[in-house]
């Protein structure tokens, strides 16, 4: 199993459905464990524990997709040792 903790950072990263997105591809990807948190005005952190596999393509996913409206100047990737929500 991988864990990480995903922060998303930019000028339009909420109220521009990124967190469905996200979940959606989280649902397809079947990750049991997965948030999505609004921090301030210009961050979402995004935390997941999954399959090394599957982790990893979503981890893809979020480098290389976003909604159309969205708009993001830099994406972190940290290891996640603490609890994560279990959908």
């Amino acid at each position: 199993m991988k864990s990480v903790e995903i922060v998303i950072r930019g000028p339009r990263v909420q109220e521009v459905g990124y967190r469905i997105f996200l979940l959606e591809e989280a649902d397809r990807l079947q990750l049991p464990f997965f948030e999505a948190i609004n921090v301030g005005t210009d961050t979402l952190v995004v935390r997941l524990r999954g399959p090394e596999e599957h982790a990893e393509r979503f981890l893809e996913f979020v480098k290389t997709k976003k909604p159309p409206l969205c708009q993001v100047e830099h994406v972190e990737v940290k290891p996640y040792e603490g609890d994560i929500r279990d959908r």
